[in-house]
């Protein structure tokens, strides 16, 4: 759950660096924006990044690692 919260703030937080990036461009920049992007960016990495479940064993090739397990003992 924590993670979708994160990916959510990651989203917001590029778009309103987007807006940002329209605002300068216009010569109008808006540090206040730049500022809680950042902010929003910065947590949603945070929280996808600490709260991430760790990967599980790939059972992709597991007769074949049986059969050379079994060469091994001989």
């Amino acid at each position: 759950m924590t993670v979708r919260i994160g990916v959510f703030f990651t989203c917001v937080g590029a778009l309103i660096l987007f807006i940002f990036a329209a605002s300068y461009i216009t010569d109008e920049p808006r540090y206040d924006i730049c500022l809680g992007g950042m902010t929003l960016l910065g947590l949603g990495i945070f929280l996808i990044i600490r709260y991430r479940r760790p990967s599980e064993k790939a059972e992709r090739f597991r007769s074949i690692r049986k059969m050379r397990s079994r060469k091994k003992k001989k």
